[in-house]
C-alpha cells in the first residue's frame, strides 16, 4: 500500500513487476536466513559472508549498493536492527555519469547520511564493492575523483560511532541491490522509515 501511495504521490515510473516480485523475494529470503542466524556479528576476518547477518544489539547495520543503467545511477540503503527490522531505507536516482567504482563510494556516501539523519549513529556499513571498502578502510589519500568522494565519507564517519566498514558478497546485500535497481525507475528519490518498500507481500502471490 505505501508503495501504491509513494508511486501516487511522486508520479513514479514503474511498470516491471517482475523487478517487484524479485525484490520481493530477496527481501524474503534475507528475512527468512536472519531469522535462523545465531551470531550476533560477523567475524571481520571473513568478509564474505554468505547472507546477511544481524548487528549487535543496540548497533544498526547499513547496506549500500548501486547499479548503473547508461547515464543514470541507481542507489540503495537498508538500515536495519538486530532483529532485522527495516529501521530506514532508500531508493535514489543521480542523474550522471560515474563509474562502478565512484558509484559505489557514493550509496556509502549516502548511506551514512541517511544514518546521520534518522539519528541512527550507532552502526556497522556492508557494501559489495571491495575494492572501494578496501580504500576506505586504508585511509590512504587518493588523487582521483574518488578519492574526493572517499574524503567526505572519512567527514561523515566522524559524526557516527561506525564500529565497521565490511565488504560482503551480493547474496548478502540483496535488499539494497534490488533498492538501487528500483531507484533508477523512481522520478524522486524514496524514502521510507521504520518500514519497506513493502511489496514482499507479492511473494505470496
Amino acid at each position: 500500500m505505501w508503495f501504491l501511495c509513494n508511486a501516487d504521490v511522486h508520479e513514479s515510473i514503474y511498470d516491471k513487476e517482475v523487478d517487484v516480485v524479485d525484490w520481493a523475494r530477496n527481501f524474503l529470503d534475507e528475512f527468512l536466513d536472519n531469522c535462523i542466524v545465531t551470531d550476533s556479528m560477523p567475524d571481520k576476518t571473513t568478509p564474505r559472508n554468505p547472507i546477511w547477518i544481524p548487528p549487535a544489539l543496540a548497533i544498526y547495520k547499513i547496506n549500500c549498493d548501486a547499479t548503473l543503467a547508461g547515464r543514470l545511477v541507481g542507489v540503495g540503503i537498508v538500515i536495519r536492527d538486530s532483529e532485522g527490522f527495516v529501521m530506514a531505507s532508500s531508493s535514489q536516482k543521480i542523474e550522471v555519469t560515474l563509474s562502478p567504482q565512484v558509484a559505489e563510494a557514493v550509496a556509502i556516501f549516502r548511506g551514512i547520511k541517511l544514518t546521520i539523519e534518522t539519528s541512527l549513529t550507532s552502526c556497522c556499513i556492508e557494501s559489495g564493492a571491495e575494492v572501494v571498502v578496501g580504500w576506505i578502510n586504508s585511509k590512504n589519500p587518493l588523487c582521483s575523483k574518488i578519492g574526493v568522494v572517499i574524503d567526505d565519507i572519512h567527514v561523515l564517519l566522524e559524526q557516527v560511532h561506525c564500529g565497521s566498514i565490511n565488504f560482503v558478497s551480493r547474496k548478502a546485500n540483496q535488499v539494497a541491490h534490488m533498492l538501487a535497481k528500483n531507484g533508477i525507475s523512481f522520478v524522486e528519490n524514496m524514502f521510507w522509515l521504520e518500514e519497506f518498500l513493502p511489496c514482499w507481500f507479492l511473494y505470496f502471490d
